[in-house]
């Protein structure tokens, strides 16, 4: 049975801190790092139209 990754969306107003987590994130079979977003309404826009798991 094989199951889909966990969608991850990042947000962070700092982009060293997106980049960072993005990066331990990668390594991870189950886990898949859909965005980026360095502010509230950013990750808002963003959700209007994708589906996301997890949000950091």
């Amino acid at each position: 049975m094989t199951m889909e990754p966990i969608r991850v969306l990042i947000v962070d107003d700092h982009q060293l801190m997106v980049e960072g987590l993005k990066s331990l994130l990668e390594d991870e079979e189950d886990i898949a790092f859909v965005a980026g977003a360095n502010s509230m309404a950013e990750a808002l826009s963003f959700l209007n139209s994708n589906t996301i798991d997890v949000i950091l």
